[in-house]
């Protein structure tokens, strides 16, 4: 073909070519489908949620055992860690100079008691010889004077008798009261100074007590939600439960016996006091426990804790409008209840909250909701 033919026929071809593609199908976007996520109204019901406060356990009652006595120790009668009764014998302190202590006393009251008994019949011959005109006034005043003297020497004899009774008594040392001791702190044969030599500690077990302290902002906190319930429980109906460093609850709840009458000024903290029945020992002296006051709350609004996310905004929830469109929620946490959170505000209960598929959701983007269980 001619090169004059063939650049006549170029614009036809691009013509036919053109007409081609544009009788062809349209290719047009098709959007994809809404993301698929799983919602759920959240739950009501009454929960039991928990103040806590860090606690320390400590004996009913104390008693340092000391002698009343000084003396050298004789015996000892209980082993280390017994549980005794109250005047069960303990220790011994020698008798032998407290026996000769009361045999002194008992003669010296003999010889005061001679004494006396002579005055006295002394004062009554001079008496009656003064009536019959025999004796003189100066002499019975002497007379009555000596008398009156033997009287006192008698007085301070029993007086002297009776502390050597009580010395003598005081050289076995009971138990004050039903308890567990510690461990002997001094052997056979030593020196026991009174009132300053500790032998052992006895401690009563059961029941026992703990100590902790309650900051303002709870204390606070307490006091309004008796009052917002509309009546303030007598301290003594206020439980109390423990919580063990293993992690394990105490078997046994307390109830509060006392609760101090200021704050403290430097701590900002009030003592209050728990006892709890302490039947099998588990309890002892010293240990450091979670203490749990039990707040109960009606119909609180909870969502299960993986509901839930956290930005540096605070927490909130992702939930779905009746157009399908993902929307935010701030709310205030409750306590923990289980695998659910009680929310405090920020979320009514016939909202439907995305409980799956957080990860395709986004705020103001539509989805596709599937009921929990469905």
């Amino acid at each position: 073909m001619p090169p004059m033919q063939i650049k006549h026929l170029i614009p036809t071809l691009v013509a036919l070519l053109l007409l081609q593609v544009g009788c062809g199908p349209s290719n047009e976007f098709v959007p994809p489908p809404p993301p698929t996520v799983t919602v759920s109204e959240p739950m009501v019901r009454d929960v039991t949620s928990y103040m806590t406060f860090t606690g320390q356990t400590a004996p009913l009652e104390t008693v340092d055992v000391r002698s009343r006595v000084s003396g050298f120790l004789k015996s000892v009668e209980y082993t280390d860690g017994d549980r005794v009764e109250a005047g069960d014998l303990l220790y011994v302190i020698d008798q032998e100079p407290f026996i000769a202590a009361l045999n002194a006393a008992t003669a010296s009251l003999r010889s005061s008691t001679a004494e006396r008994d002579l005055q006295k019949a002394l004062l009554e011959r001079l008496t009656d010889a003064i009536q019959r005109g025999a004796g003189s006034q100066v002499e019975l005043l002497e007379t009555q004077a000596r008398y009156d003297g033997t009287l006192a020497a008698v007085d301070k004899a029993n007086a002297e008798l009776d502390k050597a009774r009580l010395d003598l008594g005081y050289t076995e040392i009971q138990a004050a009261m039903g308890g567990r001791l510690s461990r002997n702190l001094v052997s056979q044969g030593n020196l026991v100074n009174a009132n300053e030599t500790l032998l052992t500690t006895l401690i009563e077990l059961e029941p026992i007590r703990v100590y902790f302290e309650v900051n303002e902002r709870d204390l606070v906190r307490m006091i309004k939600r008796e009052r917002d319930e509309g009546h303030e429980r007598r301290r003594e109906d206020i439980v109390v439960e423990l919580e063990l460093t293993d992690g394990s609850r105490f078997e046994e709840t307390g109830l509060l016996d006392f609760v101090d009458n200021t704050v403290d000024a430097r701590t900002g903290t009030m003592k209050i006091r728990a006892t709890f029945p302490n039947e099998r020992h588990v309890l002892v002296p010293g240990l450091f426990v979670r203490v749990m006051i039990p707040m109960t709350t009606a119909e609180s609004v909870l969502v299960p804790e993986i509901a839930l996310q956290r930005d540096v905004v605070g927490s909130y929830a992702l939930v779905v409008d009746e157009k399908g469109i993902v929307q935010r929620r701030d709310v205030e946490l409750g306590a923990k209840d289980g695998k659910d959170r009680v929310i405090a505000s920020g979320l009514d209960s016939s909202e439907r909250v995305i409980v799956n598929g957080l990860q395709r959701a986004q705020p103001g983007n539509p989805v596709q909701a599937v009921q929990a269980g469905s």
